[in-house]
């Protein structure tokens, strides 16, 4: 195998198809296929599923991926150390307002820069951490609920990711002001057992210890929503409850509830093979900062 081998199959990762690969990399398409087959045949199993809508990466063939990614980015530092032309610099995190402000303060900074390119993305914990594991993110921003952080922290260290904790924020129920509840001096989880939990796509808060220790969520009676402003929009209209972090870009006329001992962590994650650019470590100085200010007002 070899390290053309290695870059041949990150591209067709990432492009979805063969021929669009082909293209990116200025070769032909017959080239490509045939050095993925090459390397198919050296391991003993497949890379990729073919279909005429694009190739998908088997179980095994994800893992290859993830090596010849950082095998390319070693090869990478060793050739090119000191990186010249346009950087990428590329961060991405939830819907998180302290971050946003973060990321747009460092792009004033660094205004009229034609060294650096700056890309910000909204993207879930489980694309985060696919798109570090090949390098295609310089750092990540994701919430964790306190019961599920080992979960989280082992799926890192089976990527070779690292982290740092940066805040934490109390859990809370969160009721809209259509809620029957909402204006109830006390609000048990146990008085939700009969509503709607609107939850993230993922269905995490469904599948969380929290949860089923108190209470049965039966999957009839969970939400799996992706858009948080339809999460919002939902609650809004008081059609159920979520559980959530209490921070104060959540919306004025949404009640939240604290839950006691439990806390949603904010992690900033990374890959280590790559060191981190002092642009990136300028935007989490900037984060930390927008975090004090928050703390103070809160």
């Amino acid at each position: 195998m070899t390290i053309q081998q290695f870059q041949y199959i990150l591209e067709v990762h990432r492009a979805g198809s063969v021929s669009q690969a082909a293209k990116n990399l200025f070769v032909g398409q017959s080239s490509v296929s045939l050095s993925i087959t090459n390397l198919e045949r050296e391991l003993g199993y497949p890379v990729f599923i073919r279909s005429k809508q694009g190739v998908v990466p088997t179980k095994r063939g994800m893992e290859v991926i993830e090596h010849a990614a950082r095998i390319c980015e070693s090869c990478r530092i060793i050739s090119a150390p000191e990186q010249t032309g346009c950087a990428q610099i590329r961060i991405a995190s939830g819907k998180f307002e302290a971050g946003q402000r973060a990321a747009m303060r460092l792009l004033r900074e660094n205004k009229g820069r034609r060294d650096v390119s700056f890309f910000f993305e909204q993207a879930s914990q489980t694309e985060q951490i696919r798109k570090l594991s090949l390098f295609e993110l310089d750092l990540s921003l994701c919430f964790v609920f306190s019961s599920r952080l080992h979960n989280l922290e082992s799926r890192l260290r089976a990527k070779g990711l690292q982290w740092q904790g940066l805040a934490e924020f109390p859990a809370a129920i969160v009721l809209g002001p259509k809620h029957p509840l909402y204006a109830k001096p006390t609000v048990e989880l146990s008085m939700l057992e009969n509503d709607w939990l609107i939850d993230t796509a993922n269905r995490s808060m469904a599948n969380s210890p929290l949860l089923n220790s108190i209470i049965t969520v039966a999957p009839d009676r969970v939400l799996a929503i992706a858009n948080p402003d339809l999460r919002n929009q939902l609650l809004r209209e008081g059609l159920g409850y979520c559980v959530n972090a209490v921070t104060p870009h959540t919306p004025d006329e949404l009640r939240r509830i604290p839950l006691e001992n439990h806390q949603f962590k904010l992690l900033a994650m990374y890959n280590p093979i790559r060191p981190l650019r002092t642009e990136v470590e300028r935007f989490l100085e900037l984060l930390r900062q927008e975090l004090a200010v928050t703390e103070k007002h809160t």
